[in-house]
């Protein structure tokens, strides 16, 4: 094991070691069509960085998963074409990891490859092959309801992949007050206003505005800054980060830098450090594939430090919530790699404490 891997791993251990809570509950999605079982469930040490399965549980290409706001339930897609594509209700016991398939209802759209809450009752699903945006509620018992709204959305573009909508993601503004989902397809970005329902909490979205970027830029996912006024667009097709002002459902472009060390046309994630909102990063695939580094300076302007080279098809990563470590599910490679986060440079180290799995797409911590 090499000095810096050491040094990286002492410095987990000892900001650890102060921490009361030095393990989490993960939940994985993976690809089914190569072995995996579906669903699954684990114990990380964010102290050693090691992970213990749980549990797991068969549902078909839960490529997304979320959390419940509650802690009680998963909700995941089951991305699997147009005439038998799912949304998955599962119960979920915090303290075991141990969970149950409550119940499946149709998508009301193909290859859905996002889940959100929008709010405590309900869900947004995007629809990728299907190109819409999709609502379910939450039923008091944990189920998922069948489809109470749907937004078909028609925008498309010039190249091969543009040649019919694909929502690919959704996200509550942190006001509360909106949802922001982009099209793949269209190069758009979509403002949704929140229609709260008082008797029951439940939702349903009115398209207030739409917003366009470069044409063949293919937006993907965003992530919001922690301060709430900022976000950041991935494009897959361009290989971007573009950043955006966003205030009361008012938004405006600032700046667009290259993600990529060489073009891949196939960027996949973005996020950012959960704790200052200093290092952004974002997940390039199929050619030179890792994981591009970003310092945000006070004015949220981003400037790449970094790249860090990681297994093929980086489709999705997390960072733990105390900003010190990031887990890569590398698709191809059927690992998830565990990497060390320097809180002053925001570089990574990888501190081979791979997690075997086939084809994870999707991580998400308690």
């Amino acid at each position: 094991m090499t000095k810096r891997i050491l040094l990286a791993l002492g410095a987990v251990a000892s900001a650890a070691a102060i921490d009361a809570a030095t393990e989490l509950t993960m939940i994985v999605g993976t690809y089914t069509d190569s072995g995996s079982h579906g669903v699954y469930s684990y114990r990380f040490n964010t102290r050693t960085g090691i992970a213990t399965v749980l549990d797991s549980v068969a549902v078909e290409n839960p490529s997304y998963v979320v959390i419940s706001h509650d802690r009680k339930n998963i909700y995941t897609v089951g991305e699997n074409g147009n005439d038998n594509s799912k949304v998955n209700a599962l119960s979920l016991d915090k303290r075991t990891g141990r969970m149950t398939l409550l119940n499946s209802v149709d998508s009301h759209g193909g290859d859905p490859c996002h889940i959100m809450q929008v709010t405590s009752r309900t869900l947004a699903v995007a629809n990728y092959s299907g190109g819409s945006l999709a609502l379910f509620n939450i039923n008091p018992d944990g189920t998922v309801s069948n489809c109470t709204q749907v937004h078909q959305l028609e925008a498309h573009g010039d190249s091969p992949r543009q040649a019919s909508s694909h929502i690919h993601f959704s996200a509550v503004t942190p006001d509360k007050n909106h949802v922001v989902a982009s099209n793949l397809a269209g190069d758009c970005i979509y403002l949704f206003k929140i229609e709260k329902n008082k008797d029951d909490g439940t939702a349903t979205l009115q398209l207030q505005d739409s917003v366009n970027v470069n044409n063949g830029a293919g937006p993907r996912h965003l992530e919001f800054s922690p301060d709430g006024k900022k976000f950041y667009l991935l494009t897959e097709l361009s290989d971007e980060v573009m950043a955006f002002n966003y205030h009361d459902g008012h938004i405006s472009h600032y700046q667009t830098i290259l993600a990529a060390q060489e073009p891949a046309h196939a960027s996949g994630d973005i996020h950012i450090d959960p704790k200052e909102g200093q290092f952004l990063y974002a997940s390039v695939r199929r050619n030179n594939d890792g994981i591009a580094i970003f310092k945000v300076d006070n004015n949220g302007l981003l400037k790449k430090t970094g790249y860090q080279k990681t297994g093929l098809h980086p489709r999705n990563f997390a960072i733990t919530p105390d900003g010190k470590l990031l887990l890569c599910a590398c698709r191809d490679s059927n690992i998830i790699q565990v990497y060390a986060i320097d809180r002053k440079t925001g570089l990574l180290t990888n501190l081979h404490q791979d997690i075997p799995l086939n084809k994870p797409v999707c991580i998400k911590f308690l």
